[in-house]
């Protein structure tokens, strides 16, 4: 694959992230986000990118507080809680799916690559729950150290297991990306 500008992935990032903090704020969670949920276009006029996520066909309402009753969502990329029937999900699970597609979006990879080569949704089920995300630091060579380390940070949040220790918000994430790749945006 083609390596994304980090100026751009940054970019994409912040409208989705503004997407999802606008769906928690109307009481929907999508529960399927993923690189191929957004899309991504750029004026021809302005050069502005606009980005746009797509696939609300899963989205849960969150004013009826819900446990799993199905799998739901793309086993590359669904929080823990996601995969286990009977458990609680909110806004949080869709925060560790932009967690994971940030971190391929900034890796040129998933972080388990292994369990792509021969698609197998069990496996990355129980990644999802068990597998710590490598460290996404020493993928990024090219950045300086504090700004890969500093990504780092922000992704290991987004995609903590437990959704307490996660980001609270789809803001919340934005926000921290937006400083971590910019300190001078600090709110």
């Amino acid at each position: 694959g083609t390596t994304i500008p980090l100026r751009l992935i940054g970019d994409v990032f912040r409208q989705i992230l503004a997407a999802l903090q606008y769906s928690h704020d109307c009481g929907v969670v999508h529960r399927d986000v993923k690189p191929d949920n957004m899309f991504v276009t750029r004026d021809p006029n302005t050069r502005f990118v606009t980005s746009k996520l797509l696939d609300f066909g899963v989205a849960l309402e969150l004013a009826k507080p819900s446990r799993e009753q199905r799998l739901v969502g793309d086993p590359r990329y669904i929080a823990p809680e996601q995969t286990e029937f009977g458990r609680f999900v909110d806004a949080r699970a869709d925060v560790y799916a932009a967690g994971m597609s940030l971190f391929e979006a900034l890796a040129n990879q998933h972080p388990w690559p292994d369990l792509l080569e021969r698609f197998d949704p069990s496996a990355l089920l129980h990644a999802s729950r068990e597998r710590p995300l490598p460290p996404l630091a020493p993928l990024l060579p090219d950045l300086p150290p504090e700004l890969a380390a500093g990504l780092e940070a922000v992704v290991l949040k987004a995609c903590a297991k437990r959704p307490d220790d996660r980001f609270e918000t789809a803001r919340a994430m934005q926000e921290a990306l937006l400083v971590t790749l910019d300190p001078r945006m600090r709110p």
